[in-house]
C-alpha cells in the first residue's frame, strides 16, 4: 500500500514538473524603465530591453512588473528585422514583487535587534546565576576559629559590593532590553504596512516574435499604471511691495506600483486619462404628476405583495426603458493620446497609442531634465517644475467689520501663459514665511489675487460712534440710528494703497426702510449694500471714514440683527 502511495506521489511531481517545463519555456528578459509620464492620475511607464531573437518563432518574458497595469494599454514596438505577433499582460501569483531598498533595511536592522536581544539576554542569565550562587553560598561559619569581627566586615563588603554591582549590571541590562524590544516593535509595525502594500502578485508581459534569421533586437514596452500621479505645490515670494512675485512650481509625486523609479527621465501632463473623452448625451426629461402608491394593511401578506407588484408595475416597466436607452454602442475614443474602448464612462478601458509629448492640445506636459527617483511606497516626493517671475501690482484690503487686520493683496496679470493648476501655496514675504494658502484657478479671472498675508504694521479700527448712536419712536415706528467710525494707521515707513469694505443692510420687507446718512464718499453699491474706500495714506499718518445710517420699522416689531 505504501508502495503505491508513493508511485502516485511520484507520478504527481513527474507531471507537475513537465507542466511547469512547458509553462516557463519562454525566454525571460530584463527590462529597465527608461522615462515616465505622470499624469494628475495614473503614469505611463516605458521600458527598454535589448534580446537577441531566434529564427522562427519566440516568446519573450518580461518579468517583476507592476501588478496594477491595465492591460488594455500595453505597447510594444521594436527596431530589428522581427515582427511581433502579440502581446500579452499575465498576473503571477508564485513570484513576489522584488523587495525595495527600505524593506531590506528594516530586515536588517530587526536581525541586529535580535542578536543583540540575544547577547543581553545571555549576559542577563550570567548574572543571575552569579547572584544565585553568591547568596546559596553566603554561610561565614568557621568550625575551629569562629567568626572575627575583621572577617565579617570583610565579608559584608563583598557580598554588598559584588550583589550591588550585579543588580546596577542587570537593571542596565534589562533597561538596554526594553528599548530594543520598542524599537523592534516599531520597525516590525512599518514593515507590517509596507508588505501589506505590497503584498501582491507582480505582473509579466509575454512578447511572441518572428524573425527570419538570429537578429538583434531593440524592444521599448509602455503601459498605464493608476497607482501614480501628481498634485502641484507652489511656493510663492515676495521680496516686498515694490518687488515682482517669484513663483516655484513644483510637483507632489506619488507612486505604489510595485515598481521603484530609480534615477529616470520623467514627464509632468496636466492630462488625466482616466476621464471618459465621450461627450455625455441627453436624454428625453419626462414630467409627470406624482401618484402615491396605495399599500394597505392587509393580514394576507401574499395579497399584499401583489398590490404593491401592480401599483409598481409601470413605474418599473418605465424605468428599464430608460436604462436600455442609456447603454450605449461600444465606442472608441482618445483622450491626450490614449485611446479608450468602452461600453460607458464607468467601464472604460484604456489603450495607449503613440503620445506626442510636445504637441498636446489639451494638456500642458512639463518635461524634467533632471533625473528623479520615486519609489514604490506611496510616499509623496517633490520635484521642480518651473520658475516664474510675475509682475505685480501690491495693496492692501481690510474688511473692519469681520477683521481688523489689513490683508497684503498681491494683483498679477498673464498667469495664464504659465500653465498653472489650482493647488496648495506656501507664501513668504520679506523672507519670512506667512502661511499656507490655496490657489483657486478653475474661476478666476484676467487678474489673480494672491494674499500675502496680514501687516501687523498696520493698525484698523471701527468703532461704534456712542454719541450718534440712538433709537427714538417716532408716530407707530421705532427709528434706530447707528454710525461707526473706521481709522486706518500707517506704521509703515512707505504709504500704502488700501481698500476698506463695510456695508449697509439690506431691507427684505416693505415694512422696514433702510436710509442711508454718511458714507464718507464710499462707492455704493445698492443691490449688494457694499461701500468701498480706496484710501492712500502717508507714513506714520491716521485717516479716517464714517459710516452712518438709519433703520425704520412698526414699534411692535422686532429686527433683530442690528
Amino acid at each position: 500500500m505504501n508502495n503505491m502511495k508513493s508511485l502516485f506521489i511520484i507520478a504527481i511531481m513527474t507531471a507537475f514538473a513537465v507542466t511547469s517545463f512547458g509553462a516557463n519555456d519562454n525566454k525571460i528578459t530584463p527590462s529597465e524603465i527608461k522615462s515616465v509620464k505622470i499624469y494628475t492620475k495614473g503614469a505611463v511607464v516605458t521600458r527598454k530591453a535589448t534580446i537577441t531573437a531566434d529564427a522562427g518563432a519566440s516568446t519573450i518574458e518580461f518579468d517583476n512588473l507592476s501588478s496594477s497595469i491595465d492591460k488594455q494599454s500595453v505597447t510594444v514596438t521594436g527596431t530589428g528585422d522581427v515582427t511581433i505577433l502579440s502581446v500579452q499582460y499575465n498576473l503571477n501569483y508564485l513570484n513576489e514583487e522584488q523587495k525595495p531598498r527600505e524593506v531590506i533595511v528594516l530586515e536588517d536592522s530587526v536581525k541586529f535587534i535580535n542578536h543583540e536581544l540575544d547577547k543581553l539576554n545571555n549576559l542577563d542569565s550570567v548574572y543571575v546565576e552569579e547572584k544565585s550562587m553568591i547568596l546559596s553560598n553566603k554561610s561565614i561559619r568557621d568550625e575551629r576559629e569562629g567568626v572575627t569581627a575583621d572577617k565579617l566586615t570583610d565579608v559584608a563588603n563583598f557580598y554588598r559590593s559584588r550583589l550591588s554591582d550585579i543588580s546596577a549590571k542587570l537593571l542596565d541590562i534589562r533597561y538596554e532590553q526594553e528599548r530594543l524590544r520598542k524599537d523592534k516593535s516599531r520597525i516590525n509595525a512599518q514593515l507590517k504596512t509596507i508588505k501589506t502594500n505590497r503584498d501582491k502578485p507582480t505582473g509579466t508581459i509575454n512578447v511572441s516574435l518572428s524573425a527570419n534569421t538570429r537578429t538583434q533586437v531593440t524592444l521599448e514596452i509602455s503601459y498605464l499604471v493608476l497607482d501614480a500621479g501628481w498634485s502641484p505645490l507652489y511656493d510663492i515670494r515676495a521680496k516686498d511691495i515694490s518687488s515682482p512675485i517669484q513663483l516655484n512650481y513644483k510637483a507632489n509625486v506619488f507612486q505604489n506600483s510595485g515598481e521603484d523609479w530609480k534615477n529616470i527621465h520623467i514627464t509632468l501632463s496636466t492630462g488625466n486619462p482616466t476621464l471618459s473623452g465621450e461627450m455625455p448625451q441627453l436624454y428625453p426629461w419626462h414630467l409627470n404628476f406624482y401618484v402615491p402608491t396605495y399599500q394597505p394593511k392587509y393580514k394576507n401578506r401574499a395579497y399584499h405583495e401583489d398590490v404593491k407588484t401592480l401599483a409598481g408595475k409601470e413605474e418599473a416597466d418605465s424605468a428599464a426603458l430608460v436604462i436600455r436607452g442609456a447603454r450605449s454602442e461600444s465606442t472608441k475614443y482618445v483622450v491626450d493620446g490614449i485611446a479608450v474602448t468602452g461600453y460607458n464612462k464607468d467601464e472604460a478601458k484604456l489603450q495607449a497609442i503613440e503620445v506626442n509629448t510636445n504637441n498636446n492640445q489639451l494638456s500642458v506636459d512639463f518635461d524634467i531634465a533632471i533625473p528623479y527617483s520615486v519609489p514604490s511606497d506611496n510616499k509623496v516626493y517633490l520635484v521642480d517644475v518651473q520658475h516664474y517671475e510675475m509682475k505685480a501690482d501690491y495693496s492692501y484690503h481690510a474688511i473692519p467689520k469681520l477683521d481688523k487686520d489689513a490683508f497684503l493683496i498681491a494683483r498679477v496679470t498673464g498667469w495664464e501663459a504659465m500653465n498653472l493648476l489650482s493647488g496648495n501655496a506656501n507664501i513668504f514675504f520679506e523672507n519670512a514665511f506667512i502661511g499656507a494658502s490655496y490657489l483657486q484657478l478653475n474661476n478666476a479671472s484676467d487678474t489673480l489675487d494672491i494674499s500675502l498675508g496680514r501687516d501687523k504694521k498696520i493698525s484698523i479700527n471701527r468703532e461704534k460712534q456712542k454719541d450718534f448712536t440712538k433709537s427714538q419712536t417716532v408716530g407707530s415706528n421705532i427709528v434706530k440710528t447707528i454710525a461707526y467710525e473706521i481709522s486706518v494707521r500707517n506704521s509703515k515707513a512707505e504709504a500704502i494703497n488700501i481698500t476698506l469694505d463695510d456695508q449697509l443692510p439690506i431691507s427684505d420687507n416693505k415694512d422696514i426702510s433702510v436710509k442711508m446718512l454718511e458714507n464718507s464718499n464710499a462707492e455704493f453699491n445698492d443691490k449688494t449694500g457694499t461701500m468701498t474706500w480706496k484710501m492712500n495714506v502717508a507714513p506714520s499718518a491716521t485717516e479716517k471714514r464714517k459710516l452712518s445710517f438709519s433703520v425704520k420699522y412698526p414699534k411692535d416689531q422686532n429686527v433683530p440683527n442690528l
